[in-house]
C-alpha cells in the first residue's frame, strides 16, 4: 500500500530539511569561526565538484526512483555508479591540480565526500521507488548531524579548510556504512554492484542525456562564482555565496516535494492520465510562487537583521545581495516544478538545449555584471538565468502535457 503524498512530502521535507540546514551551517561555522575569504575558498570547491559529479550521476537517482516498471536491477544501477564516480573523483582531482593548485586539497577531499554521498543516493532511489521516503529521511538527518558534528570540531582545533572538507568526508561516510547499506541489505535485491557491460551500456545511453543536463545547470548556476572569484577574489565570493546559500530554503521545499510527487507523476504519463498530472503540476506551481514570494519579503523586510545574526556584520553590510538571490528563488522554485514534471515525463534530451539556454544565460550576464558591480552583479546574473530556465521548461512542460 502506498503512503499518501502528504505522508511522503512530510517525511522527504524532513530529510532535505535536516541535510540543507547541516550544509547552510557548515557555511555559517566558517563564517563565525574563520572569514569571508575562507567560504569563497570552500564554496569554490563545492562549485567545481559540483557540476562534474552531477554529470557522473547520470540523473540516475531520478532514472531509478522513476523506473517504476524495474527495468533495471539495483545492483545495475549501483554498479554504473561506482564506475562514473570514481571517474569522476580522479577528473576532479587532475583538474584541481591543474587548475586550482592553492586549492587542491580542499578539491579533492571535498571530492571523496561527495563520493560518499553518491553511493547513498542509489540507496535512496531505491527506496523512492517503493515511496519508503521515511528511511530516506532518517538517512539524511543522521548524514547531516554527522558531518556537522565533525566539521566544528575541526574548525575549532585546527581552523582549516582540508579538515573541514575531511570531517564532511568522515560524517557522509560513517553513515553510508552505518544506516544506508544496512537498509539496503534488506532489499529484495542483490545490493552488490553489477557490471555487466551491456547492461551498464545500454543504461548509461538512455541516463546520459539527463546527466548532461544535471551537468549543463550547474555549470550555469555556478557561473556566476566562478566569475566573482575570478574578477573579485575570495572576499567577494565568500559574501555572494554566503547570501546565495539562504535561498536554499525554498529550493530544498520544492526538492522536498518534487521527490515526492515524481513517482505519481511518472505513473500519471505512463497512464496518460491528463488531470492527474494537472492536479500534481498546480500544487508544485502554488507551492513555488508561495515560498518565492516569502523569500523575498522576508529579505526585503529583515534581509541586513538576519545576516548579521546568522553570519556576522560584514555579510549584514551586503543586504542588497540577498534581496536580488531571492528574486532569483521564485524564478527557480517555478523551473524546479515544470522540471519535476519534464523529467518525470522521460523527456531528457530536449532538456539538454534548455539547459544550454540557461548556461548561456548565465555566462553572458555574470560576464557583462560581475567585473562592475562584485557580487551584487552575479546575484543579478543569476536572477536572469533562473528566469529564462523557467520559462523554457515552462514550455516544455506545457506540451509535455499537451500530448496526453
Amino acid at each position: 500500500m502506498r503512503s499518501s503524498l502528504r505522508s511522503n512530502f512530510s517525511w522527504t521535507l524532513l530529510g532535505n530539511l535536516g541535510y540543507a540546514t547541516s550544509q547552510w551551517l557548515v557555511i555559517v561555522l566558517i563564517a563565525k569561526l574563520g572569514s569571508p575569504e575562507m567560504v569563497g575558498q570552500f564554496t569554490l570547491a563545492v562549485a567545481l565538484c559540483s557540476p562534474i559529479m552531477l554529470a557522473a550521476s547520470l540523473g540516475l537517482r531520478t532514472v531509478q526512483a522513476n523506473d517504476v516498471q524495474r527495468r533495471y536491477s539495483f545492483a545495475t544501477y549501483l554498479g554504473l555508479r561506482v564506475v562514473t564516480t570514481s571517474v569522476a573523483v580522479a577528473l576532479i582531482v587532475v583538474v584541481a591540480v591543474a587548475g586550482y593548485r592553492s586549492s587542491a586539497a580542499i578539491i579533492a577531499v571535498y571530492a571523496v565526500a561527495k563520493a560518499a554521498e553518491a553511493t547513498s543516493e542509489i540507496i535512496w532511489a531505491q527506496l523512492q521507488q517503493q515511496e519508503d521516503m521515511g528511511r530516506i529521511a532518517r538517512s539524511m538527518v543522521l548524514k547531516g548531524c554527522l558531518a556537522l558534528a565533525a566539521v566544528a570540531l575541526a574548525l575549532v582545533t585546527t581552523r582549516d579548510l582540508v579538515a573541514t572538507a575531511a570531517g564532511i568526508a568522515v560524517g557522509w561516510s560513517i553513515a553510508l556504512v552505518a544506516y544506508d547499506l544496512t537498509v539496503a541489505r534488506g532489499f529484495d535485491q542483490s545490493i552488490r554492484p553489477r557490471f555487466i557491460r551491456s547492461e551498464l551500456v545500454t543504461l548509461a545511453r538512455s541516463s546520459f542525456p539527463l546527466g548532461i543536463v544535471l551537468m549543463v545547470g550547474s555549470y550555469a548556476a555556478n557561473a556566476p562564482r566562478y566569475l566573482v572569484d575570478y574578477f573579485s577574489g575570495d572576499r567577494e565570493l565568500g559574501l555572494f555565496s554566503a547570501n546565495a546559500n539562504l535561498m536554499l530554503l525554498g529550493v530544498t521545499l520544492m526538492t522536498a516535494l518534487g521527490q515526492a510527487t515524481a513517482p505519481r507523476l511518472a505513473r500519471a504519463f505512463i497512464d496518460r492520465d491528463r488531470t492527474e498530472v494537472r492536479r500534481l503540476l498546480r500544487t508544485l506551481l502554488v507551492t513555488a510562487v508561495a515560498l518565492g514570494l516569502m523569500g523575498i519579503t522576508v529579505a526585503a523586510l529583515a534581509g541586513r537583521f538576519a545576516l548579521g545574526i546568522l553570519y556576522t556584520q560584514a555579510y549584514a553590510e551586503r543586504g542588497d545581495i540577498l534581496v536580488v538571490v531571492m528574486i532569483a528563488g521564485l524564478a527557480t522554485n517555478i523551473a524546479s516544478a515544470f522540471g519535476v514534471l519534464v523529467t518525470a515525463s522521460g523527456e531528457y534530451k530536449r532538456q539538454i538545449a534548455l539547459q544550454a539556454i540557461n548556461l548561456v544565460v548565465g555566462l553572458g550576464t555574470a560576464s557583462a555584471l560581475v567585473p562592475a558591480y562584485g557580487a551584487l552583479g552575479a546575484a543579478w546574473a543569476l536572477c536572469a538565468a533562473a528566469s529564462v530556465t523557467a520559462l523554457v521548461f515552462g514550455v516544455l512542460a506545457s506540451v509535455r502535457v499537451r500530448s496526453l
